[in-house]
């Protein structure tokens, strides 16, 4: 709903949707920081400390943001099933929600994972924070260069820039136990992140009829993530299980780059419908 809602604040520059979401990261990084250092000093259970009143503030903040809606913005939450079916039956966008929701389970699961991977190989909480502050220091720079980086490169490659550094991260998480080679290689979870996080949102917006974002964007956005976390956390647990940690990391890498061959068909056909529709 935050996303459609940004959406409809920005018009018809979406492109700037990354800078406005780039402030997600900056409170990720310090959040990872503190609690990692919360945590060290009191016991896992001390992370609610933060994690509870945090979240109260977002339920405020989400309330005002959302109950002031615009009339446009009010009206994106009538849909109905015909509208979303009549969604996911374009040809692209339902690939693309396909290649999406695998992406997002490999990626969940090697972040699921890689966490408990760092401890196991005896890594304090605080570098446990700092590895994943150090994702979201790299996702900050991005989302504020993404106007620049989608007129130069374009939001389709960006797309499948994005599946490749996911790819690339779970091959090298794979291939090394050294502590400080993970902190090295984890910065390509942000550049990951801030490219198929903000590309999607800026994809769909296009692709999608305007009546239809906020539903487009709770399922390209929201849905595809949400179901990725669920088959991520439990398929990853069983493929640890059976193939260890390096081997679900591997497994992951694999899986991720058939994401990026689906993705990148999906906005290949968007594209060419596009041009042939001009």
């Amino acid at each position: 709903m935050l996303d459609a809602r940004t959406v409809d604040l920005l018009g018809d520059d979406r492109d700037r949707y990354g800078r406005a979401r780039a402030w997600g990261s900056v409170a990720f990084i310090v959040a990872a920081l503190v609690v990692g250092g919360v945590v060290d000093r009191t016991t896992p259970g001390g992370l609610f400390l933060v994690y509870v009143p945090a979240l109260a503030l977002t339920s405020v903040a989400g309330w005002l943001l959302l109950g002031g809606a615009s009339g446009r913005g009010r009206r994106l939450l009538r849909v109905g099933r015909s509208d979303v079916a009549a969604l996911l039956r374009q040809g692209s966008l339902g690939l693309f929600l396909a290649g999406s929701t695998l992406l997002w389970s490999a990626v969940t699961a090697v972040s699921t994972f890689f966490s408990v991977h760092l401890v196991t190989l005896g890594a304090p909480a605080q570098v446990v924070g700092l590895a994943w502050a150090l994702g979201a220091i790299v996702e900050v720079p991005l989302m504020f260069a993404f106007p620049t980086l989608v007129r130069r490169i374009g939001s389709e490659r960006l797309l499948v820039l994005a599946a490749i550094a996911f790819a690339v991260r779970a091959l090298g998480f794979g291939l090394t136990t050294n502590v400080a080679l993970l902190l090295a290689i984890q910065p390509l979870a942000g550049v990951g992140f801030a490219l198929f996080y903000v590309g999607t949102v800026t994809y769909v917006s296009r692709e999608a009829p305007s009546r239809l974002q906020a539903t487009a964007q709770g399922i390209f956005s929201g849905t595809a993530f949400s179901v990725g976390s669920i088959v991520g956390a439990t398929v990853g647990g069983q493929l640890g299980d059976a193939l260890t940690l390096r081997g679900l990391f591997l497994a992951c890498a694999l899986a991720t780059g058939v994401a990026a061959l689906v993705v990148a068909r999906a906005v290949r056909d968007s594209a060419v419908a596009r041009r042939r529709e001009r």
